[in-house]
């Protein structure tokens, strides 16, 4: 096995299968530091777990065995060979073209129902986005050009500095453009845009958005949370949540999260004020040891 690997052309650019009957140790142990595009290895959980001990063993690294593409292919229910090979060819395409994978009916273009706007790119928007991109849906954030947060190892606004951030296993990068966005949300990643005014709304059109700045005065909201003219206009916006916010002028918001923020904070869970926000300035406190429901399940 080893001699016939030998003498192919592996680099960069191929595309390795691993499919043999009982020299799957010997093939992965010779190609898992070739440098190549993709490494897939067709076997049994067990056996992958055996596998990926005897290469730690051999002082192989940890990134070039979490690289290896096992158990193989797209995950279809596929059963004869025909549908196996389908399954492994699919996976290779899809890192071939650097594509998303998926339904094409699920592209974020085209369907917006779980695109999330979270405006804010700090510790506390960190956690919230996490949260709704393992729900499943897809988060856009956007912050200011040079933003100060305090953790800085767990805020996705630190890329906006340059390098890609990482919470939880979770990669935000910064985006240009919507194109960009999209490009990225296409990559599984979460794209953190420069955003203060929260312009990019118009064009991404999300169907939630979260203001997540946590200020403790009004900073002054974009011009589609103001106070619409009509119900109907109102119903066109997007589903809108605030959290912490103390002071809000003419907020219109479909749910407001206060987490023990008040001065006399009720133990147990956080409060979700049902309300439209229309006074000068609204505190929101958790007044009592309940949750009122909202009619928009958002996560």
């Amino acid at each position: 096995m080893e001699d016939a690997i030998d003498k192919l052309d592996i680099n960069q650019d191929s595309f390795v299968v691993i499919a043999t009957n009982h020299q799957d140790q010997d093939a992965i142990t010779k190609v898992v530091d070739c440098d190549t595009r993709y490494i897939g290895l067709m076997a049994s959980r067990r056996k992958v777990q055996t596998l990926f001990n005897h290469l730690r063993k051999c002082n192989v690294s940890e990134a070039h065995i979490q690289a290896i593409h096992s158990p193989i292919g797209f995950n279809i229910g596929a059963e004869t060979p025909d549908e196996i090979a389908i399954s492994i060819m699919a996976e290779v395409l899809k890192i071939k073209h650097q594509s998303a994978g998926g339904l094409m009916k699920d592209d974020t273009r085209l369907n917006r129902n779980k695109l999330v706007l979270v405006r804010g790119a700090g510790d506390i928007a960190t956690g919230v986005a996490i949260r709704l991109k393992n729900a499943g849906f897809k988060v856009v954030m956007t912050d200011i050009s040079q933003p100060t947060v305090i953790r800085c190892t767990v805020s996705f606004a630190q890329c906006l500095y340059g390098e890609p951030a990482e919470v939880e296993g979770v990669t935000a990068r910064k985006a240009n453009s919507c194109e960009e966005v999209f490009k990225l949300l296409d990559n599984n990643q979460i794209p953190v845009m420069v955003d203060e005014d929260c312009c990019s709304l118009a064009n991404l059109k999300p169907t939630f958005v979260v203001d997540a700045i946590l200020a403790k005065r009004n900073l002054g909201l974009p011009v589609t949370w103001r106070q619409s003219p009509s119900p109907s206009a109102r119903a066109s916006l997007p589903a809108r949540t605030a959290m912490r916010l103390s002071k809000l002028t003419g907020a219109i918001t479909s749910a407001a999260l206060s987490t023990m923020v008040s001065h006399r904070p009720t133990p147990g869970s956080p409060a979700i004020l049902q309300a439209t926000l229309t006074s000068e300035y609204c505190v929101l406190r958790a007044a009592a040891l309940c949750i009122t429901t909202s009619n928009l399940a958002i996560s």
